[in-house]
Order: C-alpha cells, then sequence, then structure tokens
C-alpha cells in the first residue's frame, strides 16, 4: 500500500488526480474514489488509474540490472534506488493493517490530514442522504436498492471517523536503513492528536443526526435507528480505547511527557463531551443516554 502523504488535501481539491500524479492517483493507495472533492471544485477524475508509486515499484521488481550476477550482486544498486527517492513522499511505502498504528499511512484515505479529508467527505455524504430515494426510485421495485445506499452511507462514515482515530496514539513508522539515518518511530504530535479527540467529539459522540432521514426510516425498518446511532459510537469507542492505543498514547508520555497526548487526557476528554448535560442541565434525550451507557461499559472494559 503506498500511503497518501505525498498531497496535502488542497492540492486534492483544486487539481485534478491527473495534475497530481501525471496520470491518475495511485491503485497502490487502494483510495476508491476522490473524496475530498466538493461540487464547486471544477475535478472531473474521481477514480484510482496506474500513478507514480505503481510504476516505481514495478521498476523496482522488474528492472533488469545487467552487472548483476545474482540477486544478491542486485542489492547495491536496490539500495541506491530507494535512497534516491528517500524524503519523497509519493514513493514512501506503508504497512496495511486492519487496525494502523500508522495514521500517515492508512488504506483508502486520501491526503496529509485525516480530519480535513473526513470533514469534506462527510459534507459529501450529507448531500446524498436527501438524494438516496431520488436515485433508487425504480417503479415495481421494493426499497432493498435504496436501503443498501443508505447502509452503504454507515459504512463510508466509519471508514473516515476510522481515519481520524488512528491519529489519537498514531505512530509514523518510516522504514529506513542504516546508511539512512533518522527516526523510524515517531509519535504524533500532541495538537493532532487533539483536533482529532474533538473532530470525534463534534461528528460522533454529537449526535450525527444528519443521518437520520425520516423518510429513508419509514421505508427501511419497524426499528433500529436508536440501535444504528449507538452501534456507530459503541464502534468508535472499541477502537479509541483500544489497548494498543492506550499503551502507544503511555509511552509517549513517558517519552515526550507534557508534548504527549497523555490517556488521561483522553478520557478527561472524553468525560467532558459525553456527559456535559450533567453540569449544563440540558435535556439528555435517548441518543445521549445510550452513548453515556455505552462510554461507561467501554470504561468498565478497560478496567476489568
Amino acid at each position: 500500500m503506498g500511503s497518501s502523504v505525498g498531497f496535502s488535501v488542497d492540492s486534492l481539491r483544486s487539481k485534478s488526480f491527473t495534475d497530481i500524479h501525471g496520470t491518475a492517483p495511485s491503485i497502490m493507495d487502494y483510495a476508491r474514489f476522490n473524496y475530498v472533492a466538493q461540487p464547486d471544485d471544477g475535478i472531473t477524475q474521481f477514480y484510482p488509474r496506474i500513478g507514480e508509486y505503481d510504476k516505481w515499484s514495478i521498476e523496482y521488481g522488474y528492472r533488469i540490472i545487467p552487472e548483476a550476477v545474482d540477486a544478491n550482486d542486485e542489492k547495491p544498486t536496490l539500495n541506491e534506488w530507494v535512497k534516491a527517492k528517500e524524503g519523497n513522499p509519493i514513493y514512501r511505502y506503508g504497512r496495511q493493517r486492519g487496525l494502523p498504528l500508522d495514521h500517515t499511512a492508512q488504506t483508502e484515505d486520501l491526503g496529509d490530514d485525516s480530519m480535513i479529508a473526513s470533514e469534506y467527505g462527510i459534507e459529501n455524504l450529507k448531500r446524498i442522504i436527501p438524494q438516496i430515494s431520488t436515485w433508487a426510485n425504480v417503479d415495481g421495485t421494493f426499497y432493498d436498492q435504496q436501503n443498501e445506499l443508505h447502509d452503504q452511507v454507515y459504512g463510508q462514515f466509519n471508514r473516515y471517523i476510522g481515519h481520524v482515530t488512528a491519529n489519537i496514539g498514531g505512530v509514523k513508522e518510516d522504514f529506513k536503513t542504516h546508511d539512512q539515518g533518522g527516526e523510524v518511530y515517531v509519535h504524533a504530535v500532541k495538537e493532532k492528536q487533539k483536533r482529532a479527540f474533538d473532530f470525534l467529539s463534534n461528528q460522533v459522540f454529537t449526535t450525527p443526526k444528519w443521518l437520520v432521514n425520516n423518510d429513508l426510516l419509514a421505508r427501511k425498518e419497524a426499528s433500529g435507528n436508536l440501535q444504528r446511532i449507538q452501534d456507530l459510537q459503541e464502534r468508535t469507542l472499541r477502537i479509541l480505547f483500544n489497548s494498543d492505543r492506550l499503551l502507544r498514547m503511555n509511552d509517549n508520555l513517558t517519552l515526550n511527557e507534557d508534548q504527549a497526548y497523555s490517556p488521561s487526557e483522553l478520557f478527561e476528554d472524553m468525560n467532558a463531551t459525553a456527559f456535559n448535560e450533567l453540569s449544563s442541565g440540558a435535556n439528555i434525550d435517548p441518543y445521549r443516554r445510550n452513548l453515556q451507557r455505552s462510554v461507561l461499559n467501554a470504561y468498565k472494559t478497560i478496567l476489568e
């Protein structure tokens, strides 16, 4: 998987993929489409094609080195090729993981800032929800396609949330050899981790009521809306309070002290987000009660 950190979100929005990559977005980046593009950007190329990373990986794997007798003889030349690309994020390789520790190398993410990119992605999802019933309207059919589209919006929303959550306790992994020098593992800066939590607070732990479309739900199910929102929040809590993430945050605290975003700060921020009605006196609706119950259950799981 090639990392997408080579391009800022602004560059992805202001240019077509062809302009940026020379052809189109690298398939090695495994981004299905340009979800940061907005209606007024004038972008016409949305889907990945062969890009610079793909060409480079093919060259690395198959270019003939005439002077090499065997595989061991090729290694010095290959090493020089790699070092020649050092520092250019277009050619950086990032390992693909189900639950990434490296917030800069994630599947299906775009740009160099998950919070900005996901914000744009969500704006596009908000445009989709009101159109689903129109797009899926086929006389003589039931509402299966409409329901599938609705479910896919939830799935894509979850991807964006996952991209953002990875920034909390995130550690950039940049493979290097002895002759390259520099750090291999670098913790995400505190400011970025705090911004990631603020994003989750605003987009997930504050009830995302834009997902609740009465017209769609009246044709989808007898019940399930409350549970669907709660499932979304509980999934985010499970990923956020993952034990490996908390261990990385503790390591960061030990190594970097007040420059780290600590687990205790994370819990304090979570409490302020989930239980703010207790100090403000605001009404606690069913969505919020479910969230508060889910947070308490998540704490219980951590302590067990």
